[in-house]
């Protein structure tokens, strides 16, 4: 890889940082939370920047990718909501109310959905990005995450008689509820399982379309799971052709249980990288340690949620993560920073709203340790540019 196309010159995604401080700094309020988020950004700078000058080379993507870095940014000091709209939104104020008015007037697909869900499939189309990376006439498509049906309905009309769908719904009652919608429908089978690393049983919390793998001994209703390469073995799947995922969390474990399929068949996948807070470099490494891919990035909300990666098979190189300092950081970014962080820091401590005094100490210690953070990174940068 040219190494002139492998580094960015000036940190963007530090830039994008800069953006959102400027922006927060107009808001009247004090931040409400801890900034966990905003402070593992300022870590992660290198990987960050190179995350977005190799796996996201269209400049859609890539200005998707700056909102997304923006919005957390100030979600994790405001919550979400965020208290401002950013100029890089990808929807407008007016245009989000719009979709919304249509997605409320629509006649539903199926039983039990609700208004995101109608924008996302049916609306704005989010798992088809077109002549580039969708289900097509007589494929073969994996849907993981189906909820009440909507993706695998919109599914069963892209592939036709010739084509078929495979729906993994793990959640008991929601799984009752797709199966119902699915009734009559030839070239759907509704799976009633968790799809992950590891077959037999895992427990599954929440409900509704939240529902995920229970964690750290998480109290959870016990149901069947399956990886996706042991599924296409027992059915003696032929042919993969597309992978949808939507499964609140678990798409690396997801792909971690296709890797064999993967490989072998080079689907076309689109993979929801929203739920972690650091999903759009993430999960891009997870299908590149797989097998050579290309990869655009998406969004269809106005808030966290319905982030799409399209990963579109090819001949790219299998590169993970940088090997040597992926920009060249001015000193001076990081000094606008500390000048933008800590009144805003300050003025959350002054502003004494918290339950409690621990959340107060929460706060005081993160505005310690981002400033002693700061610092470092920008005494470091000075010594790496002393000839």
């Amino acid at each position: 890889m040219d190494s002139s196309k492998e580094y960015a010159p000036v940190s963007q995604c530090l830039g994008n940082l800069l953006s959102a401080m400027r922006a927060m700094s107009a808001i009247e309020a004090a931040p409400g939370f801890g900034g966990d988020v905003f402070f593992k950004q300022i870590e992660n700078l290198a990987y960050l920047d190179f995350a977005r000058a190799n796996y996201y080379t269209d400049e859609h993507s890539r200005r998707v990718f700056d909102w997304i870095q923006q919005y957390r940014a100030v979600m994790s000091l405001y919550g979400s909501p965020i208290p401002l709209h950013l100029e890089n939104s990808p929807f407008q104020v007016d245009e989000w109310a719009r979709l919304e008015q249509q997605a409320a007037a629509m006649t539903p697909h199926v039983l039990d959905d609700y208004p995101l869900d109608r924008i996302d499939v049916w609306i704005l189309e989010a798992y088809s990005l077109k002549g580039e990376c969708e289900a097509l006439p007589g494929d073969i498509v994996l849907d993981c995450g189906a909820y009440t049906g909507n993706t695998s309905l919109y599914f069963s009309r892209k592939t036709g008689a010739l084509g078929h769908v495979y729906g993994f719904e793990a959640a008991s009652a929601t799984f009752e509820k797709y199966r119902r919608n699915m009734r009559g429908l030839e070239n759907v089978t509704p799976v009633h399982a968790a799809v992950g690393n590891t077959t037999g049983k895992l427990r599954f919390a929440g409900d509704d379309a939240g529902a995920y793998i229970a964690e750290n001994g998480e109290n959870g209703e016990e149901v069947p799971a399956t990886t996706l390469d042991e599924f296409c073995r027992s059915r003696n799947l032929a042919k993969v052709d597309f992978i949808k995922m939507d499964v609140e969390g678990a798409e690396h474990i997801a792909l971690e249980g296709a890797a064999r399929i993967i490989k072998q068949h080079r689907p076309k996948m689109a993979i929801s990288a929203y739920h972690r807070d650091f999903d759009i470099i993430s999960l891009p490494a997870r299908v590149l340690s797989i097998a050579p891919y290309t990869f655009k990035l998406r969004h269809f909300s106005n808030r966290e949620w319905e982030t799409v990666l399209y990963c579109i098979p090819g001949n790219a190189e299998k590169t993970l993560q940088p090997s040597k300092p992926a920009t060249s950081i001015e000193p001076g970014q990081y000094k606008e920073l500390l000048s933008l962080l800590l009144p805003l820091m300050r003025k959350a401590l002054s502003a004494r709203r918290f339950s409690d005094s621990a959340q107060m100490r929460d706060i005081q210690i993160t505005l310690e340790t981002a400033k002693q953070t700061i610092e470092q990174l920008m005494k470091e940068n000075i010594a790496l540019r002393k000839p």
